[in-house]
């Protein structure tokens, strides 16, 4: 009986953690397509949006995404690194709160995403 509850721990951790990292699209291209199966218009942005966010001091911006259905947004930042995002992230938190803004910016790996409450979980 022991053995079947370790194992049965063992199964549900190892699902845990496979639905954890599997939360995020790994690239671009794979967030591009996945928003656009879910019915969303897309802009993939590598030069113009990463640039000018470089100019405030944001680096390591790989592309942006910006996506629309209805009543529906996400705008996702993908970095060339989970360092570069987290540092990102800080920046983006700081800036918010001294600036008397809410942020409601997440981070999955070298993801930043921030948008609609359901923009967000169809990124995700």
């Amino acid at each position: 009986m022991k053995l079947i509850k370790k194992l049965s721990l063992v199964a549900m951790l190892f699902v845990a953690v496979l639905s954890l990292a599997a939360c995020a699209p790994k690239d671009p291209t794979d967030a591009k397509e996945k928003l656009e199966k879910d019915g969303y218009s897309v802009v993939v942005d590598g030069t113009v949006t990463p640039g000018l966010l470089k100019i405030f001091g944001v680096e390591g911006i790989k592309s942006v995404i910006t996506a629309s259905k209805e009543d529906e947004v996400v705008q996702a930042y993908y970095f060339e690194d989970k360092a570069a995002a987290k540092d990102a992230m800080s920046k983006l938190s700081e800036w918010a709160e001294n600036n008397g803004k809410e942020s409601n910016f997440k981070r999955s790996g070298k993801w930043l995403y921030a948008g609609s409450e359901q923009g967000m979980k169809d990124f995700n």
